[in-house]
């Protein structure tokens, strides 16, 4: 595994609901994406990406100041600056972040975009009112490191033109020049760089496994040992495994007690359920297959369907 499939620990539900009661007189949230990905970007540079969230409730939405948090969330901000935002039913807004690595590697966040009915964030109503909900959605990007050694000038000797090959300065570890054993440049096969000996038909720095490097698919660029798992039946990392700890896998929960309710304890992150887990954490009693949410509730002492309340009906 490379350094980015920590990312693959840090991810938690991609897109998560919280309301009170559903139904027309309450506003939903929804967005586009449940995982923004903003790709390679060098140190000292920057990438925007637009997350577009919609009012699909059928109450006017009052949206405030999204909140970026996770362990890269320094890495992230946001360009839109008046909240809080209004939305209509039927309205969405485009909510601009920008992606500025503090360090090569993978940076992960999440940012989550919370709001209430009208007036519920800005005082006007009571912010405890049934309505309020909010979506998170999980930030990916990847800091790349920039070469050193060549700039503006064809000049020789100075060490800061573009010209490829042209052999300009003396300086070792530069990248610069094509001279076999200073080992200062990016020619493949010579011996005198890192580069991966063999074909790279794909062009993401990784030879074709066929003549010895590491690329399990060297006609596709976005499946190499630096890339990250993702749910799509590839060997995204080439590690001999599909779908292993995929970034925008599922979470999924022990269901001990096999009766399609599973506890709040134990959870896997997988593209499909493993064995033995659901989709939710609504059992009450993951120990006891009669107790769920539905269950015939009887004269026990025991809160049987989940709701709250003992031997209530």
């Amino acid at each position: 595994m490379t350094e980015s499939r920590l990312f693959s620990l840090v991810l938690v539900p991609l897109l998560a609901v919280l309301s009170g009661c559903s139904g027309g007189s309450a506003p939903q949230l929804a967005t586009d994406s449940v995982l923004l990905d903003f790709g390679e970007v060098g140190l000292g540079g920057s990438a925007e990406a637009t997350l577009s969230v919609d009012n699909e409730g059928g109450a006017v939405a009052e949206i405030g100041m999204p909140v970026i948090s996770g362990q890269d969330g320094a890495s992230f901000s946001l360009v839109n600056t008046d909240w809080p935002i209004t939305l209509e039913p039927g309205d969405g807004v485009d909510v601009v972040l920008v992606f500025a690595p503090a360090a090569s590697g993978v940076a992960t966040a999440e940012i989550e975009v919370s709001a209430a009915l009208s007036g519920g964030l800005s005082g006007g109503v009571d912010a405890s009112v049934t309505g309020n909900l909010s979506v998170a959605v999980a930030l990916l990007g990847q800091g790349q490191s920039q070469s050193t050694g060549d700039d503006d000038d064809s000049a020789v000797g100075d060490d800061d033109d573009t010209t490829g090959g042209d052999d300009d300065d003396t300086s070792v570890g530069d990248d610069d020049d094509t001279s076999v054993g200073d080992d200062d440049d990016t020619s493949v096969g010579d011996d005198d760089d890192d580069s991966e000996a063999g074909e790279d038909a794909d062009g993401d720095g990784f030879a074709d496994q066929a003549d010895g490097g590491t690329d399990c698919d060297d006609s596709d660029p976005t499946v190499n040992p630096s890339s990250y798992e993702i749910c799509d039946g590839v060997d995204n990392d080439c590690d001999g495994d599909v779908d292993d700890a995929p970034i925008d896998g599922l979470t999924w929960h022990l269901d001990s007690d096999s009766d399609g309710y599973g506890g709040q304890f134990l959870s896997e992150e997988a593209c499909s359920a493993p064995t033995g887990y659901v989709d939710n954490t609504d059992d009450c009693d993951d120990l006891v297959a009669a107790v769920y949410p539905g269950a015939t509730e009887l004269c026990n002492g025991i809160d049987d369907d989940c709701d709250g309340d003992i031997d209530e009906d």
